[in-house]
């Protein structure tokens, strides 16, 4: 990580190589606090109880704050040095990243998505970098429960072609509540590169929907504002049609996972919410 972090962090990080200098910045920033001989920690947001510099002494106990414990999956320890046997994360990676990338290039490929997206032009003629950009998205926010994702898929005839299609291996979480209630082992994306849907748009979507893939799809659109009263119309239609979910994004929506993915977070809450609002709209 040592690269990664001279990359990201090249412009400040060489002002705070003292150890007193890094823990400052730490505490500053509320990171943790220092333990106080009456067992309390002292912590930036209590600077009022606590008036007076901070003192680092040899002997000083410093704690992370209480907050960020559960999100980075702490061990109650105490480390008086950093020894090659001392493990400081009980599993997985604080960010994690697909095969095949490092936090660097994750970061630089992610970015290069957000641009393209905010500068790609609406309308029919583009409607194949815009369907570049959605499979882009897929594998890079949701690549820790969708896999095998395969572009413009046709069916064994060949008179259907879907965008996209995940497979959905997840065991937990937002994907496996959509693969229990919905059979949605396969997940299918349909890009349209336009803010308005028609009638025709949700009526595809619906055919694509069977038993043997499952009854959940997910429509992308070019929409910035909330969806009119009209598309969870044709949602509930679908829904009455198939048994199944048609859960439909915004641009905003996609920049959102995108921005997630940046800030290492992962984006099923935001789905979660999303699939969430339209099926208490079309019940």
């Amino acid at each position: 990580m040592d690269s990664e972090v001279k990359e990201e962090c090249k412009t400040w990080i060489y002002n705070f190589t003292a150890p007193e200098s890094f823990i400052e910045l730490l505490y500053n920033i509320g990171f943790w606090g220092q333990k106080q001989p009456s067992g309390r920690a002292r912590f930036k947001s209590s600077e009022a109880e606590n008036p007076g510099t901070l003192i680092v002494r040899p002997d000083s106990t410093f704690t992370i704050h209480p907050s960020y414990v559960d999100g980075l999956q702490l061990q109650t320890r105490v480390i008086t040095s950093l020894g090659q046997d001392v493990s400081l994360k009980t599993s997985g990676l604080i960010v994690e990243v697909p095969e095949s990338f490092s936090t660097s290039s994750y970061r630089a490929k992610l970015e290069q998505i957000s641009e393209d997206l905010s500068t790609l032009p609406k309308g029919r003629s583009a409607a194949r970098q815009f369907e570049d950009i959605i499979g882009d998205m897929i594998r890079l926010c949701f690549f820790r429960s969708l896999s095998n994702v395969q572009p413009r898929m046709r069916d064994v005839t060949g008179t259907t072609i879907k965008d996209w299609v995940a497979s959905n291996r997840a065991t937990a979480g937002f994907w496996a509540i959509v693969r229990e209630k919905y059979a949605a082992t396969q997940v299918i994306w349909e890009c349209k590169n336009y803010e308005e849907l028609h009638a025709d748009d949700f009526q595809q979507a619906a055919y694509y929907m069977n038993p043997q893939s499952g009854r959940f799809a997910i429509m992308v659109c070019r929409a910035a504002t909330p969806l009119p009263n009209h598309v969870f119309e044709h949602t509930r239609k679908v829904f009455a049609q198939t048994k199944g979910l048609l859960l439909v994004l915004r641009e905003t929506d996609t920049k959102t996972f995108l921005r997630q993915a940046l800030n290492g977070k992962q984006s099923e809450y935001h789905l979660q919410d999303l699939f969430d609002s339209t099926e208490r709209l079309i019940s």
